[in-house]
């Protein structure tokens, strides 16, 4: 049992370590300030429509200025307000890439979280985000449930919120609501010890 959630585990791990270590390289080279512009920033994020199946919608940015570049295309409409969307919020704190709440997608139906990041910007707080979407691993969560022997979730470190979850109704939980569950509260506390990654949590009944 050990070595299968290892497995999976690693599996998850090295999804979530790809996309992020992907989505450095477009931080990186944004913030290498080699663009003439934002419509030639723009340019360059619209190469990220498509590249990976796990954020399919490309890369999108904001500041509090009111500028928005999004690669896809999308125009901001009259009462959405930039700095107030979660999104934006939780990435100009981030310092790297960083998980959101999850949520459902309404035009796919699909569960995705958004991944932002603070990109040095002089003018403004700028904020690099994008959609990822989480069929991957509640495909591999899926699997790992069939087998009755282990039990997985994805769960952020900041926030304690679980992304992806067999359960649907746990999705967008944080541990500490369900704390009164022994393997909750035992995951709960070692992110609180900052440890992240896999962890593992054997339950003993008597």
């Amino acid at each position: 049992m050990e070595a299968k959630s290892q497995a999976y585990g690693g599996e998850i791990n090295a999804w979530v370590t790809q996309i992020f270590g992907e989505l450095q390289i477009y931080q990186d080279t944004i913030e290498e300030g080699s663009f003439v512009d934002d419509a030639a920033i723009l340019k360059y994020m619209e190469k990220s429509v498509g590249k990976n199946e796990a954020y399919p919608v490309g890369l999108y940015m904001g500041d509090d200025s009111c500028v928005y570049l999004d690669g896809l295309g999308w125009v901001l409409g009259d009462d959405w307000v930039l700095v107030e969307r979660e999104w934006y919020v939780d990435g100009k704190d981030n310092d790297t890439f960083a998980f959101g709440e999850p949520y459902y997608d309404s035009m796919t139906g699909q569960v995705c979280v958004s991944a932002s990041v603070h990109v040095d910007y002089p003018d403004a707080v700028r904020v690099l985000a994008t959609d990822v979407y989480l069929d991957y691993v509640s495909g591999l969560i899926a699997e790992i449930a069939a087998q009755k022997e282990v039990e997985a979730f994805l769960v952020t470190g900041a926030s304690q919120t679980i992304l992806a979850h067999l359960n649907s109704e746990m999705i967008a939980v944080i541990l500490g609501e369900a704390q009164e569950d022994t393997l909750y509260g035992n995951i709960g506390k070692a992110l609180s010890e900052g440890r992240n990654g896999l962890i593992s949590a054997f339950i003993m009944s008597v």
